[in-house]
């Protein structure tokens, strides 16, 4: 009997040990001196690594195996402070990732703001400009250099000399976001009107237009149906997982409320109502 109790004992605070062990925070990899290395999000749902060198930049996915290694312009140097790398956000062509650089140089036609493809093709060249650093440091923290609507992106570059002027882009995609979870698959946090199963719609009410934010998963595809309140199928169309949210045209349904299906083969269900004025 003594000998059981031991065995139980022992059993018991081994699985103490290990249920401490647990909730400890772990240290999963330490990272070389002299390299900068940040997280970069690709699109709205795939975070990497960022490596840079004076050469070329290398994204890695989160467990360490090498996504990407983009070659960038001899322009750009050491010189250069990459801020956004995306597939879907400069010019919605999801098949090369571009980026966007602040070149630092003493020559006014070198420094500024660049934004390239991953094949070295030159997207945009603002001279003398960079992207606008509101939001850092004593700057109100609610401001920001970026931000979006239903029809895509708008960032604001400004020049420190001779002036202060500003210059102010659009662009076709959403700026690249990463919405943290819980256990339950609930947002813990992101821009407010996104609903809290990874599944969102806004304006809401809405008029003409609604934008459709979703995520399928990891599932590559989803059958997107809107039904009126009375169950009757309005619209239905098919959505990727490279974009994450796509504009609805509803100026030609009738006014009343509805209902958004998000669907993939596989199982996962996602619904939400909107109402049309």
């Amino acid at each position: 009997m003594n000998m059981k109790i031991s065995m139980l004992m022992l059993f018991l605070s081994v699985v103490t040990l290990s249920s401490k062990a647990q909730n400890e925070p772990e240290l999963i990899q330490d990272f070389t001196s002299g390299q900068n290395y940040f997280f970069a999000l690709i699109d709205h749902d795939l975070p990497k690594i960022y490596l840079q060198y004076s050469d070329h930049f290398e994204l890695y996915n989160l467990d360490f195996t090498l996504f990407k290694s983009i070659d960038h312009p001899e322009v750009l140097g050491n010189a250069y402070y990459i801020h956004y790398i995306t597939r879907s956000m400069f010019d919605c062509d999801t098949t090369q990732v571009e980026y966007l650089a602040n070149v630092d140089s003493t020559d006014p036609l070198v420094r500024g703001v660049r934004i390239y493809r991953e094949d070295g093709s030159e997207l945009l060249n603002v001279p003398n400009f960079r992207l606008t650093n509101i939001g850092i440091g004593n700057q109100d923290p609610t401001l920001s250099s970026v931000t979006a609507d239903g029809s895509g992106s708008y960032l604001m570059f400004g020049q420190s000399t001779p002036g202060f002027d500003r210059k102010l882009y659009h662009f076709c995609g959403q700026p690249p976001q990463l919405s943290a979870r819980n256990m339950q698959g609930e947002i813990l946090g992101g821009r407010p009107g996104v609903a809290t199963q990874g599944f969102g719609l806004y304006p809401n009410p809405a008029h003409d237009h609604i934008r459709i934010e979703y995520d399928l998963e990891g599932y590559q595809s989803a059958t997107v149906s809107i039904y009126s309140i009375s169950g009757t199928l309005v619209k239905q169309v098919m959505v990727g997982q490279a974009f994450k949210s796509f504009l609805l045209d509803i100026s030609s349904i009738p006014a009343g409320t509805y209902v958004v299906h998000v669907a993939t083969k596989e199982g996962l269900k996602l619904s939400e109502k909107f109402i049309k004025i």
